[in-house]
């Protein structure tokens, strides 16, 4: 008789314990990774970018990936280890806070950028 109950506590101990660690566990890791990813204000692969743009108020400056690597407006060569780190920097980069609306720019001084 003291087998039996012993025997079953023991089953659903496992059944409790692959239930956590098969289910929640990983539930709660996907939901911690998909509120991570939200709160990132740049949301994109950094292998599949294949060109950017940034305007300096002097001209827009292109930078393309192709086959032998990023080439920047002017046929000039990146370094690739220096692109990689910019873009990977720039893809793990998080919202903290957000200060104004859109209205207030001019409040800011951010109605006129000096890069877009």
């Amino acid at each position: 008789m003291r087998f039996k109950v012993t025997a079953l506590l023991l089953l659903v101990a496992l059944l409790t314990g692959g239930l956590y660690f098969f289910y929640i566990k990983p539930s709660i890791e996907e939901k911690r990774r998909v509120e991570e990813f939200e709160k990132r204000f740049f949301r994109a692969d950094i292998d599949g970018i294949l060109l950017f743009k940034v305007d300096r108020g002097r001209g827009p400056v292109e930078v393309i990936k192709t086959k032998e690597g990023w080439v920047m407006t002017g046929n000039l060569k990146v370094d690739p280890g220096v692109m990689k780190k910019f873009l990977s920097t720039l893809s793990k980069g998080r919202l903290i806070k957000v200060v104004g609306d859109k209205e207030e720019k001019a409040k800011f001084g951010l109605d006129r950028p000096k890069v877009r």
